[in-house]
């Protein structure tokens, strides 16, 4: 053998075995609890509208919600149906056991649509995630569900007008009405962008976020985006302000569910739409067009100088920004042309700080993952999945070890690698396996390691996987934190 050829085979073999040191096969998730949604609250029967929800007659329990409604330390579940998909109409609590805990309205109620003449709105499978919110919202120690709802006399409605619905706030333990609320800016939020079209992909996503504007070093104040309105409300459900968003087009538009969180460390939240920065009281600290489809938008101390307060993520562009919106970094416009889903976490040990990952492309398979210093360190395509939606961060393996990224149907590595696949379930999604799983990570067990609760909003069944079983069923030591109470499902 001549020399040039021995060192042709040792650098193919040095080749070899980095690549193997460099691949490890995937784990398997640990199915740590299949919860059968009770029959009390599961639906049965047809869809009124929408394209992409299965036709015919089914069987579907609702979009959902966790939190400790007890107080005994273990984590229960809350149900939301809507009336046509859009208004909150019934609302239902199951615990770990599949025991249903209490009910409040009605799974079958039914109004006659204004949209269309003869037609008729039914309770289904709320659009998109719903406005629901599970927090102890008036500081009594005791947890709260929080919805906004169609209000109980209503036999009319239409899809783009809220003057009809209310707030209500019920007790977790009982279910029972503790406070409800119809404020005036329900009269005034519409659907509407500037030409004056109505605008479903700007309205749809309302989501009631729990947040301290007052200062009172608790999340007992609310904000929910209707279309071209911000609402903030406190715990009794006076309307503290409104922020009319100029961005309502499509393509256009601020971010479907803002953020909340303290960017300027004065002790008191602010809530960020992408295009605009809302101060505690209402007042617009800034307000521009950042970034064509610019849907997601996170708040974290990205730079590491808590002095410094947090930083402001976007996902269009994958643009970080400061309090006064002055753009720090960004990957730009080629990089992310459509920054769909936008999670932060510490993905790489490796690096400094926090990172970023994008699916940056709109509904595909597409994901990014960015450093702090504004490099792309890795890219990747994810499993298909119905509409490519859901992405999250997950503490699976421990508070001290880097965060995987969920997203069906596997949880994935800072390095772009299938970490962990989930073992196969034994019904099938009416979109494929796991297809339309939305997910939720939390700490279930004092273990420091976070599960993932996934569920179908048309199926009957709850999933939780984690990287091992739990230290006891019931577990106890459930963290209830803004990473659950204001959950970014599908942004």
């Amino acid at each position: 053998m001549t020399t040039s050829s021995v060192w042709i085979a040792i650098v193919m073999f040095t080749t070899v075995a980095v690549c193997l040191a460099d691949f490890e096969a995937p784990r398997t998730a640990c199915l740590q609890r299949r919860i059968e949604i009770p029959h009390e609250l599961v639906s049965v029967g047809p869809t009124s509208s929408g394209t992409d929800r299965p036709r015919g007659l089914v069987r579907y329990g609702g979009d959902l919600r966790i939190g400790d409604l007890n107080g005994d330390g273990t984590v229960d579940f809350v149900l939301l149906k809507s009336v046509g998909g859009i208004k909150g109409c019934f609302i239902g609590a199951f615990d770990w056991q599949g025991k249903v805990l209490w009910v409040w309205g009605d799974k079958y109620r039914q109004v006659a649509s204004s949209d269309r003449a003869g037609g008729r709105y039914i309770a289904e499978t709320p659009t998109r995630p719903g406005p629901l919110l599970i927090a102890d919202i008036d500081g009594d120690r005791r947890t709260e569900v929080i919805a906004l709802v169609l209000k109980s006399d209503v036999k009319e409605t239409s899809f783009w007008n809220t003057s009809d619905e209310e707030f209500v706030i019920l007790d977790g333990t009982t279910g029972k009405v503790k406070r409800r609320a119809s404020p005036k800016s329900l009269q005034t939020a519409n659907a509407y962008n500037s030409r004056g079209d109505i605008e479903p992909s700007n309205y749809v996503h309302q989501r009631i976020l729990a947040c301290d504007l007052r200062g009172l070093g608790k999340p007992r104040d609310l904000v929910i985006k209707i279309g071209d309105s911000i609402i903030a409300l406190n715990d009794r459900l006076e309307e503290l302000w409104v922020y009319k968003n100029k961005f309502s087009e499509y393509g256009q538009h601020s971010c479907y569910v803002p953020a909340v969180g303290d960017v300027d460390a004065d002790g008191h939240d602010e809530v960020c739409g992408g295009n605009f920065l809302i101060d505690h009281d209402g007042k617009v600290l800034w307000e521009r067009f950042m970034a064509r489809n610019n849907d997601s938008v996170a708040i974290a101390d990205w730079d590491g100088v808590p002095a410094n307060s947090n930083e402001i993520i976007l996902s269009g562009y994958g643009q970080v920004v400061n309090s006064k919106g002055e753009v720090l970094s960004i990957l730009g416009e080629k990089m992310v042309p459509h920054g769909q889903e936008l999670r932060v976490g510490r993905f790489r040990s490796d690096m400094a700080g926090l990172q970023m990952a994008i699916r940056y492309d709109g509904h595909n398979g597409r994901i990014l993952m960015a450093n702090r210093a504004g490099e792309i360190f890795a890219r990747f395509d994810v499993d298909p999945s119905y509409r490519y939606i859901g992405i999250e961060s997950v503490l699976w393996d421990g508070r001290n070890k880097p965060a995987l990224l969920y997203a069906p149907t596997a949880l994935w590595d800072g390095h772009g690698r299938k970490a962990v696949v989930l073992p196969r379930i034994s019904r099938e999604s009416r979109y494929g396996f796991m297809g339309f799983m939305h997910c939720i990570a939390a700490e279930l067990d004092k273990s420091g390691r976070e599960s993932i609760v996934l569920y179908d909003p048309y199926a009957t069944e709850v999933f939780i996987y984690g990287s091992r079983p739990l230290i006891q069923d019931p577990p106890t030591g459930y963290k209830h934190t803004a990473k659950q109470y204001n959950a970014r499902i599908m942004d």
